[in-house]
């Protein structure tokens, strides 16, 4: 009884559950192939899809990518796998997603040429059609955060000045505007900020 329930679960499945803790309820879903997976959510819609990853650091008979791109729908409890962008042998994270079911994410590329880390936006409607690449200019790596309904998208990058990370936003005619805090200190134990502009 004990194998076949061992070979039950090298089945790959979605498994849910719900706990209620004080007032609030909450909700788990991960992959179970013999045992979780680390399976991470980072953005939901208000459709009820969420985006993230899954780790596959934890099967050894596994040699692919490292982390896989999914949507999870949190009504139905299905979850797609989402292509793995730039590079589809290197691991690519989905960040943020609007309620149109457009998502932003990083991968790396499948050589290093002085990017480390390529943003994208992509849609679940249209999973295998061509991503649209973010980098931003000068930066050696682009990690787009968050994207709002009208495809107006915000994140960070590395710039390869002087390796600091600064903000970006990315609007829907391709136009890139950088972000830097300039953190001025007045005295002792107060401080001010201006942002710039670049």
């Amino acid at each position: 009884m004990a194998k076949s329930a061992l070979l039950l679960l090298s089945t790959l499945a979605v498994t849910a559950y719900s706990a209620s803790l004080q007032d609030a309820t909450y909700t788990s879903a991960y992959y179970n192939v013999a045992s979780p997976f680390s399976f991470q959510l980072n953005s939901i819609n208000n459709n009820g899809l969420a985006v993230g990853e899954q780790d596959s650091h934890q099967d050894s008979r596994f040699t692919g990518p490292v982390f896989f791109a999914l949507a999870y729908n949190i009504l139905t409890g299905s979850i797609s796998y989402q292509p793995t962008v730039p590079n589809p042998n290197n691991s690519t994270k989905l960040i943020g997603i609007n309620d149109t079911g457009t998502y932003v994410g990083y991968g790396a590329p499948s050589a290093y040429s002085g990017v480390a880390f390529s943003g994208f936006v992509n849609s679940v409607q249209t999973p295998y059609a061509p991503a649209t690449l973010l980098n931003v200019p000068g930066a050696i790596s682009t990690f787009p955060r968050a994207i709002n309904d009208a495809g107006v998208i915000v994140g960070s990058y590395i710039s390869a000045v002087n390796s600091v990370e600064h903000g970006f936003i990315y609007r829907p005619d391709g136009s890139f505007q950088t972000l830097v805090i300039q953190l001025l200190l007045t005295r002792p134990w107060s401080e001010s900020t201006t942002m710039a502009k670049l």
